[in-house]
């Protein structure tokens, strides 16, 4: 996805630092086929990133807001979602 690229686009997206990202696409394959054949019991519905389990965003807003603020907040933003994406009947039948 990033041959060609500018430096500049990569550069921004990886936080400055260019050693070791973007990652290859071996890379960014491993953490799919480690999660498809590691046992359930490994798992337990853990965020994985490069094959290691990671606090994700909803985890941290979880412990920082609480279960119901984050369960709201994302409520909200689904709420936001539907209706910037949503069409009137009218408007779809001026479509058709």
């Amino acid at each position: 996805m990033t041959d060609g690229m500018p430096r500049s686009t990569m550069r921004k997206w990886c936080f400055g630092h260019l050693g070791h990202c973007p990652i290859t696409a071996d890379e960014g394959a491993a953490t799919p086929v480690y999660l498809a054949t590691a046992t359930d019991a490994l798992l337990g519905g853990a965020y994985f990133d490069l094959c290691k389990p990671v606090s994700s965003v909803l985890s941290d807003m979880m412990k920082k807001v609480g279960e119901n603020a984050t369960t709201t907040y994302q409520q909200q933003v689904f709420a936001l979602a539907q209706k910037l994406t949503s069409k009137s009947e009218s408007s779809v039948r001026a479509i058709v």
